[in-house]
C-alpha cells in the first residue's frame, strides 16, 4: 500500500517518534509512557507533560544521578528559551505532589543539590503489548508534540488524491 510505505519513510526521518514504548511500575504506581499516563492503584493521577517527562526520564535510570544539564536536554527542546531552574523546581514539585513525596523525607524522588536528582524506588520495567486498548487510543505526549498525527494524515489523503 503506497500510503503505508510513505508514511514508514516519514517516519524514518524522524528518528524521535521510533520510540519503544515502555510501562513503569514501582509501590502502587505504573508509568505508561505509550499514552502518557501515571496510575496509583490503577486509577489515573493527573500529570501534565513536563512533569510526566520529567519523572519517565528518572525511571528510564532508577537509582542513578541524573544531572541538571541531562535532565535539560531530555525534557526541554534546546530551542526553548526559558526560566530552566523555576521549570526543573515545578517539574518536581507536581511529581512529588503526584507520588506523595517529601523533600524532607524522599521515598522516590532525591534532590542531590547542585547536581541532580535520583529514583529511589524499586522499578519494575516491562515492553506492553503494542496494541493499544479501546481507552489507549491517544497517541504519548512525545509523539504528540513532535509529530502531529494529522500530519501523517494530511500526506496519506494527499497520496490518495494522486
Amino acid at each position: 500500500m503506497p500510503g503505508l510505505e510513505l508514511l514508514n519513510e516519514i517516519l524514518m526521518m524522524y528518528p524521535q517518534t521510533q520510540m519503544v514504548f515502555r510501562r513503569y511500575r514501582f509501590d502502587a504506581f505504573e508509568v505508561d509512557t505509550r499514552i502518557g499516563l501515571l496510575r496509583q492503584d490503577g486509577a489515573a493521577v493527573p500529570l501534565q507533560e513536563i512533569p510526566f517527562r520529567f519523572l519517565v526520564a528518572l525511571l528510564e535510570h532508577p537509582g542513578e544521578l541524573r544531572s541538571r544539564d541531562e535532565l535539560r536536554n531530555e525534557i526541554w527542546p534546546a530551542d526553548v528559551n526559558l526560566d530552566f531552574e523555576g521549570a526543573l523546581r515545578t517539574a518536581v514539585h507536581k511529581v512529588r505532589q503526584a507520588l506523595g513525596d517529601s523533600s524532607q523525607l524522599p521515598r522516590y524522588i532525591e534532590t542531590l543539590p547542585g547536581r541532580g536528582f535520583r529514583f529511589l524506588g524499586e522499578v519494575v520495567a516491562e515492553i506492553p503489548d503494542p496494541s493499544p486498548t479501546p481507552h489507549e487510543t491517544q497517541l504519548p505526549i512525545r509523539l504528540r508534540k513532535r509529530f502531529p498525527l494529522w500530519t501523517a494524515a494530511a500526506l496519506l489523503t494527499g497520496m490518495g488524491a494522486l
